[in-house]
């Protein structure tokens, strides 16, 4: 016991930066740069190849004006386009888009594409949680597909994310609390859907959200223009097996965001839920070391600085502390790159830091107290 004592009082300046470094780790004053670093690391790393079979077919500028006609199409034409796709026999045909309103272009046009969802039997159709909050009121909602179309589609999901700090989308949401229950998102309603089908995959995992494993910029997956898929330009026997995610990817629709690959904003929310599902199916979510690894790691790490600056004299001090904060970063890069894990790095340098000058001032202090004494 009375070693500890010994111990905590030597390094009590230590002790207080790794306990302060996780307070402000836990209250969110790293998190900006924390993502940053995220970004950085999906580039050093590089892009990787697809797992899944996925095929979007997007919605593009070639398509609207190919088709000369205002969005939103008539679902005619998303029946006419399903019943293009179906007979090549894909995996699951994945609508990223959202039919909460009856047609305006009146119920023949819905029954069209609801035969058309019947007849596939594959399709899995979006829903949006939205909440209106007003002074003195708040209204909750899923808008999700009118009956007739939801009654023969095989699954349904929420397409809700969240963007965070430094203005990217990191995490895929995995379920929502709603007014009346959990609703899984439409990347966990088409995982079960695959996985019903028999394409192995994990188990989706307990926690509401995960780390997205991007694979690359836009077109990573290969893009094939609606309306060359309504022009019949594409073989049946080319969607065979295929995953195919229809959605939005004109600049015109507004439906892009920015993530690691696509710092800018031109990341399509179609291509966004392919890297979610390609992600999911493989089971290779970023692992993220839990808060309370992350905490005891800033108190080891305030304590190793300030074990270098009382024990390496000079100039060597210095260099040491230098070279382990670059062996953090390494190490860091090490662990996202083969194993998919992602230490907080930032934190972990801070602390290092701040127990070695607080060590440093410290020991400055007490040597001026003997001095003058």
């Amino acid at each position: 016991m009375t070693l500890i004592v010994e111990f905590a009082r030597a390094h009590r300046v230590a002790l207080l930066a790794g306990l302060l470094t996780a307070a402000f780790a836990a209250a969110g004053w790293f998190e900006q740069f924390e993502y940053w670093s995220l970004s950085r690391l999906f580039e050093l790393r590089g892009a990787r190849a697809p797992t899944l079979p996925i095929v979007i077919v997007s919605v593009d500028q070639s398509t609207l004006s190919e088709l000369n006609e205002q969005w939103p199409f008539a679902r005619g034409r998303h029946a006419a386009l399903i019943h293009a796709i179906s007979p090549g026999k894909p995996r699951a045909i994945v609508l990223d888009l959202n039919f909460d309103e009856p047609s305006p272009r009146g119920p023949a046009d819905d029954a069209e594409l609801a035969e058309a969802i019947a007849s596939a039997g594959n399709v899995v159709l979006a829903a949006v949680y939205s909440v209106d909050i007003q002074p003195l009121y708040r209204r909750e909602a899923v808008n999700g597909p009118i009956p007739a179309l939801r009654r023969d589609a095989a699954a349904v999901g929420l397409v809700n994310t969240g963007i965070e700090a430094d203005g990217q989308i990191h995490r895929m949401l995995l379920r929502l609390a709603v007014p009346v229950e959990k609703m899984p998102t439409l990347i966990v309603a088409a995982h079960g859907l695959l996985t019903k089908l028999g394409l192995r995959g994990p188990p989706v995992p307990r926690t509401d959200d995960v780390l997205i494993n991007y694979r690359g910029r836009p077109n990573t997956f290969p893009w094939i223009a609606y309306y060359r898929v309504l022009r019949g330009e594409i073989p049946a026997s080319y969607w065979n097996d295929k995953i195919v995610m229809v959605g939005l990817t004109s600049p015109l629709l507004h439906d892009r965001f920015a993530t690691p690959f696509a710092p800018h904003g031109e990341m399509p929310g179609v291509e966004i839920l392919a890297n979610e599902l390609d992600t999911l199916m493989t089971g290779d979510w970023i692992r993220e070391v839990p808060r309370a690894v992350s905490a005891a790691l800033f108190v080891v790490f305030a304590l190793i600085g300030s074990a270098v600056a009382a024990h390496v004299r000079g100039a060597w001090s210095v260099r040491l502390a230098a070279v382990l904060c670059v062996a953090v970063s390494t190490g860091t890069f090490a662990a996202f790159a083969v194993a998919n894990v992602w230490i907080h790095a930032l934190p972990l340098s801070a602390a290092l830091a701040l127990g070695y000058i607080g060590r440093c001032v410290d020991s400055a202090k007490l040597e001026r107290a003997g001095a003058v004494a």
